[in-house]
């Protein structure tokens, strides 16, 4: 992947503009101020050369959009990130008429969008965008955009814009985090496509678009849930359905681990209680602790010497989970001379004790603990 050059002075500059949206993107040209762009050239007023098909909105409660920014762009300039087209609300319309739910849109290249490995690397960065919002305490914003779930609740409280949107029949289908949450970060549409009752003059922008005609009584028969955001009705929506997790939860989790280790200011203390964490099965990196197919995870480490079950502390582990610990292992052994455990001793001798490398069950009664410095 190429660098990325958009500046988070860029796009802090940007929210704060006077203006309604700023548009930008990440190809990563030598030229940094070349990343802002007023005249966007693909649909959707988001700039993306040969931009895709799915607008994502990204929902921030617009309190926290100034501790939002710098983790965006953080998850923007990660290696593995596709290219993308920006579009972010800036503060002056989030503190008037603005749209629900869609502090932020983005639209990544076709060629990202038809790949493989391209919605991967999509699903990789938002989970792992919605991982760093959560650690810091970032909610999505309090009002939904309009789905198929939310209509009555923008009917009567959405905002103007919000309203608009109903008449204009513009639906989102939500990105889950979790498959049981019932709020989230992620919504998006297919915005490529123009409804309109009328055939009427279209701006240069809309003349790129897939116009389909239909009246309020045709949109309500014809197009059911599955497809309000997709009045298209194209096959390729790989963003529809499953949660981020089921997709590439174990994996983003250990890549989250590792970039988050080889920070420097992550410190031993902060080590110690991101182990405890996600040793919790009903905690927020539960997804970690389930079997891809139990009964042969189960046949597979039936003859790997262990302790009988002494409560519930011996359970069958995931790959995920024992690499985790692993991971997090080395880098607090890594931190010669951090001294931020001081008066936590015994949670330190309780991790390292915990941690047995790829030993597929623990007990109390074990420890593989090496006595280092």
């Amino acid at each position: 992947m190429q660098s990325r050059s958009l500046t988070l002075e860029q796009l802090q500059a940007g929210y704060r503009a006077k203006r309604g949206w700023i548009m930008m993107h990440n190809k990563g040209e030598e030229d940094p101020t070349a990343n802002i762009v007023d005249e966007p050239e693909s649909v959707g007023a988001v700039p993306c050369q040969q931009g895709g098909v799915w607008k994502i909105h990204i929902s921030i409660a617009p309190n926290d959009m100034e501790k939002a920014i710098p983790l965006l762009h953080s998850q923007i300039r990660q290696p593995a990130t596709p290219p993308m087209g920006i579009k972010i609300a800036t503060k002056a319309l989030l503190d008037g008429n603005h749209q629900s739910s869609k502090e932020v849109a983005l639209v990544f290249e076709s060629e990202v969008e038809a790949s493989k490995e391209g919605r991967e690397a999509i699903f990789l960065f938002l989970y792992s965008l919605a991982m760093k919002f959560e650690e810091a305490g970032i909610k999505p914003d309090p009002k939904p955009p309009l789905t198929v779930g939310t209509e009555y609740e923008v009917r009567h409280d959405g905002s103007k814009a919000d309203k608009e949107n109903v008449e204009a029949r513009k639906y989102d289908a939500v990105i889950k985090l979790r498959e049981n949450e019932t709020c989230s970060y992620f919504y998006y549409r297919d915005e490529t496509v123009v409804l309109v009752v009328e055939m009427i003059e279209c701006s240069p922008a809309e003349r790129a678009r897939i116009v389909i005609k239909t009246d309020v009584d045709q949109w309500n028969t014809k197009y059911n849930p599955h497809y309000k955001h997709n009045p298209a009705k194209r096959k390729d929506d790989f963003l529809y359905g499953l949660s981020l997790e089921q997709r590439v939860g174990k994996k983003a989790f250990l890549t989250m681990l590792k970039e988050k280790v080889t920070q420097p200011t992550f410190t031993r203390a902060e080590i110690l209680d991101l182990a405890t964490e996600i040793k919790k099965q009903d905690g927020k990196y539960a997804h970690i602790h389930q079997q891809r197919n139990p009964k042969w995870d189960k046949f597979r480490l039936l003859f790997k010497s262990h302790i009988p079950a002494q409560d519930k502390k011996n359970f069958w582990h995931t790959a995920t989970y024992q690499t985790g610990l692993k991971i997090l292992k080395d880098a607090y052994y890594a931190r010669v001379g951090d001294e931020s455990y001081k008066g936590r001793e015994d949670k330190v001798t309780a991790f390292i004790d915990y941690v047995r490398g790829n030993a597929p069950m623990h007990g109390k009664m074990t420890s593989t603990r090496k006595r280092r410095g």
